[in-house]
């Protein structure tokens, strides 16, 4: 049996901790690969339905299987965050209300529209 290298770092212990609830392995090491402790695709999509809900951050499936240990995915989602310094925007649903409203506005729009081009013509 090897030794497990402990996580190093916050996103280390946190991805640990995420795949040992997942796959049911108490003591995961960084340099574990995921699929070699038994992960497989459904696994990996509830890792990453984890990851987005404690890290507020939404990862490709592929992800996982470019970084399978916990030092490479912490590193790539490191790079991810870099890249995406700026705050995510927010997708917001609307309300009935809101939705009648902007749906209205744009029926508007589209009826000035109408109104105010040429009415066509015809020549003889």
């Amino acid at each position: 049996m090897t030794h497990a290298t402990a996580p190093r770092t916050e996103m280390e212990r946190i991805l640990c901790g995420i795949w040992s609830d997942v796959l049911g392995v108490e003591q995961i090491g960084v340099d574990d690969n995921f699929f070699d402790l038994g992960g497989h695709s459904l696994a990996a999509i509830r890792v990453l339905a984890a990851v987005m809900a404690r890290l507020k951050l939404d990862l490709p499936l592929r992800r996982i299987f470019d970084a399978p240990t916990v030092a490479q995915l912490a590193c790539a989602i490191g790079a991810a965050q870099e890249r995406n310094a700026q705050p995510p925007l927010a997708i917001e649903r609307l309300s009935r209300e809101q939705h009648r409203l902007q749906t209205s506005s744009l029926r508007t729009d589209f009826e000035q529209e109408e109104t105010n081009a040429p009415a066509p013509t015809r020549r003889s």
